[in-house]
């Protein structure tokens, strides 16, 4: 329901860039923004991002429906693709496994068609609305899963394609199968240490942060939602969002005060004066900084 609002042809995207600051549910929750369900009871939400809509229930809807359906199948074929450079060539090729006439037995032709019609209809779902990363996820087990068994049919032919030369054909077959794993581990690794350094950054700037004036009080950010929530979670403290992309961050000074926000963190920014805020710290971790500025109160409300 979310995703599909968000994405609707009237909707200004995801509210946590438009709606400004909004304080957490009366929960243990840190930010609003854990759950999609609670921005759905905030009206600015509901008005900018939140509307419904249908794809049969105009023209309009229909052309952008399509739209929607030929950039996710475009993000499906990229986002599968970069992490492993064999994955289209799997697939197609057990699909075409599937179809031959002679040489594949009822039981793989079985369990063949359950991993290839799982996949088709997994992708399906999401090519109705977006693709991101982490939801090609589940379909790397299946691909590894048909890249063996094609492994296994490609060594079961081996001596008919390598009669003359059985050496070729089991160095053929291991060079094949190193490359075949090989492929899976490159974009794992490179985003397990491209997230490596996000997170000591991150883990820096807690750090220096615990323990202070931050410590369980009310925060917002002119940017980077996911660095801000991890900080406010260590720091027992909860978040109120981010400036919204149609202000600066004088503009939504006011709004801060509203809302009751007591320090405003800028990632990224110098420590330049801001109207309305007194910058009280300047943090550095890895490459990265944090400005903090605090938010006078007109009347503090009760935390």
């Amino acid at each position: 329901k979310y995703n599909h609002a968000i994405f609707g042809p009237e909707s200004a995207g995801r509210p946590i860039f438009q709606i400004g600051f909004q304080a957490p549910p009366t929960s243990t929750t840190v930010s609003i923004w854990e759950d999609p369900w609670y921005l759905y009871g905030v009206e600015k939400a509901r008005d900018c991002c939140l509307m419904t809509w249908s794809p049969i229930g105009s023209r309009a809807e229909f052309i952008h429906q399509i739209n929607l359906t030929k950039q996710a199948v475009g993000l499906w074929i990229s986002l599968l693709g970069a992490y492993s450079i064999f994955a289209w060539a799997i697939i197609v090729s057990a699909a075409a496994v599937l179809f031959v006439p002679h040489g594949t037995s009822s039981s793989d032709r079985f369990h063949l068609a359950m991993i290839l019609g799982t996949m088709a209809a997994y992708m399906s779902g999401y090519a109705l609305l977006w693709v991101d990363d982490r939801y090609v996820w589940p379909m790397l087990p299946l691909t590894l899963i048909l890249g063996l068994y094609l492994l296994n049919r490609l060594d079961g032919l081996r001596p008919a394609l390598f009669q003359q030369a059985p050496r070729l054909g089991q160095a053929w077959l291991l060079t094949l199968t190193i490359l075949f794993a090989a492929s899976f581990l490159f974009k794992p690794a490179y985003e397990l240490e491209n997230r490596r350094g996000a997170a000591l950054t991150t883990n820096g700037f807690v750090t220096q942060l615990r323990g202070g004036d931050l410590q369980g009080a009310r925060l917002a950010t002119n940017t980077d939602y996911g660095a801000a929530v991890i900080i406010a979670y260590h720091l027992k403290a909860k978040y109120y969002g981010q400036t919204p992309v149609t202000m600066t961050d004088a503009q939504a000074v006011p709004d801060m005060r509203r809302q009751g926000v007591q320090y405003f963190l800028a990632f990224d920014k110098p420590p330049v004066p801001i109207s309305g805020l007194e910058l009280v710290n300047f943090i550095r971790s890895g490459a990265r900084t944090l400005a903090i500025y605090a938010v006078p109160q007109a009347s503090a409300p009760a935390r």
